[in-house]
C-alpha cells in the first residue's frame, strides 16, 4: 500500500475531506484505487498547490496528484471528468470562465514543481506527465499534445496503475529513505500542506452544521397541519434554533405575527439578534413583566433574589390576564417556545392567552436538559418529532459526551475539533490558580477572550470565581443581578464567567467547566444525586463548539475515567 499525504484526507473528520468540494471526490476515489493499489514503494500526494512568480507577479497551479518513487522520480497526473473538446493540436476543458487546455495548464504546473524544487534544494526534479482521463475517448493523439503512453482514457482507464508503475518504475536504487527521496518528499510536504487557522477552522465547523442541520428543517417543512401543533424533542445541538428561525421567517412572510418566547435572558438576546425584527423575542419572565407593566402594573425587581418573588410575580400575571385579557397588538398567530423543558405547565397556559384561536405551536425541548426537573410537557393534540442526531458537537467532544455520561445521541459533525481536557484540583485556591492557568493556554493557542466561556457546574453563588475580577490578566463578565427595569446586569469585562443554567441554550468555541464537584451541588447544601449532576454536564458539555476543559475536584471519582476517556477521544 502507498503513503498517501494528506495523511488525514480519507478520515471522515477531518477538513482534508469535509471542505473538499464536490467535484474533487472523483480524485478521492481514484487516490483510494492508488493507495491500495501500488506497493509502499510508492509516496502519493493528492491536491498539490503550487506558485512562482513569471517575472510579472505570481503565478498559481494545481496538480492533481504527485506521485513518487523510492528513487525520488515523480510522476505529476492530472484527472479530467466529464466532457473534453479536442481540436486538431489541442485538449480543452470548459470551466465557468471558459476553456482551458489541458496540457498548457500541466505544462505550466510542472515547470512550477521543478523550478520550486531547483530554487528551494538546488537540485534537479525528475519529473514526468500523465493526463488521466476516465471520461473521454480520445479521438487524436494530436489534440492530447503528450505520448500516447502518457495518456490514460475511458478505455485504458483500468490500466491506470499499472501504466504508472511502467512510466514511472518502483526505482531501480537506493533504499526508500535514500537523499534525494527523502529532498523531494521533504519539499512536496512543504510545498504544499498548510496549517489552517483556528478562525478558519471554526468557521468550517459551523459552515458544516448550518448545512447539515438545513435536512431536519426541510423535514419539518414537510409536516402539514392545521393549526400547527409541533413538540420537537431534540437533543442538543440537532439544530432546534433552525427550526425556530424557519417558523419565524415563514410566519413572517405570511405576515404573520410571531411570539417566540425561551427562558434565560442570554439565549433571548441571541434569539433577537439571529432573528431581528421578524418575531417578538423574550423570555416567559421579561414577558410577563411587560404585558403587566403595559397595565400599569409596577414590579421592583431588584427584590428579585427574596424568597418567594416568582412565585408571587406568576400569579400577578396570571389574575390580570383574567381580568383584563390580552387584545390587539398582544394577540399572536404564531407561538414557539425554545427550551420548553424550562417551563412550567401554568406558563404555558398563561402564553395561551397571548394566541388567537387559529394560532400555530412550535415547542422545542431536550428533556435531558431538564436542570430544574420540570414535568414532561403533555399536550393533546400535538403531535412529537424525534431529532437525536447532534450536527453542532465535534466528533472528539461528541464521543466523550457518549462515552463519558452514557447519553444516547447521534453524532452527525465530520469536524474532529480539538478535543477535551481534565485537570483536577484539590482546594479551592488551587481550582482558581488553575482556571487562571488554563485561559492563559487557550489565549497563547490563539483564541480571543470573547471566544472562551467558564461555565460553573454549582452556580453562580458558590462559583469558584464569583469574587474574581480578573484572571490570567483578563476582566471578567460576570452577572450582577436585575436592575429595578428587570434588566440584567454584568461586570465590564470581556470574559464571559456564568454557570451552566444560565447559558443554557448557548455555545462558545472554548467551554470551561468549574466546580466539578459531587460533593456540592447547585445550592451547596448537600451531594449531588447523579440523576441531577447527569444533565448538569451534559447541557455544560455540549456547549463547546470546538475545545472542551473540565476542571474536577481530585476527590470526585469520576476524575481518572474522564480523563482516560479524554485521552482516548482525542487520539
Amino acid at each position: 500500500m502507498a503513503t498517501v499525504y494528506p495523511k488525514d484526507v480519507f478520515e471522515p473528520c477531518a477538513f482534508g475531506m469535509a471542505a473538499l468540494p464536490f467535484s474533487h471526490h472523483h480524485e478521492l476515489t481514484t487516490l483510494r484505487r492508488l493507495r491500495d493499489a501500488l506497493p509502499d514503494h510508492y509516496t502519493i500526494f493528492h491536491s498539490a498547490h503550487v506558485a512562482w512568480w513569471n517575472g510579472k507577479g505570481a503565478s498559481f497551479a494545481e496538480a492533481d496528484f504527485v506521485i513518487v518513487n523510492r528513487d525520488g522520480d515523480a510522476l505529476m497526473i492530472e484527472q479530467k471528468n466529464g466532457r473534453l473538446e479536442e481540436t486538431g493540436n489541442a485538449l480543452f476543458k470548459t470551466y465557468e470562465d471558459g476553456p482551458s487546455d489541458v496540457v498548457c495548464q500541466m505544462t505550466r504546473c510542472a515547470d512550477g514543481l521543478r523550478d520550486g524544487f531547483r530554487k528551494a534544494t538546488g537540485g534537479r526534479l525528475a519529473l514526468s506527465m500523465l493526463l488521466y482521463c476516465p471520461d473521454h475517448t480520445l479521438g487524436s493523439i494530436n489534440a492530447a499534445a503528450l505520448p500516447r503512453e502518457l495518456v490514460v482514457d475511458r478505455p485504458r482507464a483500468p490500466q491506470l496503475v499499472t501504466i504508472i508503475e511502467k512510466c514511472l518504475g518502483r526505482g531501480t536504487g537506493g533504499s526508500k529513505h535514500g537523499p534525494q527521496h527523502q529532498r523531494v518528499i521533504e519539499f512536496l510536504r512543504n510545498q504544499f500542506q498548510l496549517t489552517v487557522s483556528k478562525e478558519r477552522q471554526m468557521e468550517l465547523h459551523r459552515i458544516s452544521a448550518e448545512r447539515l442541520t438545513g435536512g431536519l428543517v426541510d423535514a419539518l417543512r414537510r409536516f402539514e397541519m392545521q393549526p400547527l401543533r409541533l413538540r420537537v424533542e431534540g437533543t442538543a445541538g440537532c439544530g432546534k434554533t433552525d427550526i425556530a428561525r424557519h417558523y419565524v421567517e415563514r410566519w413572517s412572510g405570511a405576515e404573520r405575527q410571531t411570539l417566540l418566547v425561551c427562558f434565560n435572558n442570554a439565549l433571548a438576546a441571541a434569539l433577537q439578534e439571529r432573528i431581528g425584527g421578524k418575531a417578538k423575542v423574550a423570555t416567559i419572565l421579561g414577558f410577563c413583566r411587560e404585558f403587566m407593566e403595559s397595565r400599569g402594573e409596577t414590579i421592583d425587581f431588584a427584590q428579585a433574589g427574596q424568597a418567594g418573588f416568582w412565585s408571587n410575580f406568576l400569579e400577578r400575571m396570571e389574575a390580570l390576564i383574567i381580568t383584563e385579557p390580552p387584545s390587539g397588538a398582544w394577540l399572536f398567530d404564531g407561538l414557539i417556545v425554545d427550551e420548553g423543558q424550562d417551563f412550567e405547565p401554568g406558563q404555558f397556559q398563561i402564553l395561551r392567552f397571548f394566541l388567537r384561536e387559529d394560532a400555530d405551536i412550535v415547542w422545542l425541548e431536550d428533556w435531558r436538559q431538564n436542570l430544574y426537573g420540570k414535568p414532561a410537557f403533555r399536550k393533546d393534540g400535538f403531535v412529537t418529532f424525534h431529532a437525536d442526531g447532534n450536527f453542532r458537537t465535534p466528533l472528539r467532544i461528541a464521543s466523550f459526551v457518549q462515552r463519558a455520561l452514557g447519553v444516547p445521541f447521534n453524532c452527525l459533525n465530520p469536524v474532529p475539533g480539538e478535543g477535551v481536557y481534565v485537570f483536577d484540583y484539590g482546594t479551592e485556591a488551587q481550582q482558581l490558580a488553575l482556571l487562571a492557568e488554563r485561559i492563559d493556554t487557550c489565549l497563547r493557542r490563539g483564541f480571543a477572550a470573547d471566544q472562551i466561556v467558564v461555565l460553573s457546574a454549582r452556580g453562580l453563588d458558590h462559583a469558584v470565581f464569583r469574587t474574581s475580577e480578573r484572571l490570567a490578566a483578563v476582566a471578567l463578565r460576570r452577572f450582577q443581578g436585575y436592575d429595578a427595569a428587570g434588566r440584567p446586569q454584568f461586570t465590564s469585562g470581556h470574559l464571559l464567567c456564568d454557570s451552566i443554567w444560565r447559558y443554557k441554550g448557548l455555545e462558545a468555541p472554548v467551554v470551561i467547566l468549574t466546580d466539578v464537584d459531587p460533593m456540592h451541588d447547585r445550592s451547596d447544601d448537600g451531594p449531588t444525586p447523579a440523576a441531577r449532576a447527569l444533565p448538569v454536564l451534559y447541557c455544560g458539555m455540549t456547549r463547546a463548539t470546538w475545545r472542551l476543559e473540565l476542571l474536577m475536584a481530585r476527590k470526585n471519582p469520576l476524575f481518572a475515567r474522564f480523563g482516560k476517556i479524554a485521552a482516548a477521544c482525542r487520539s
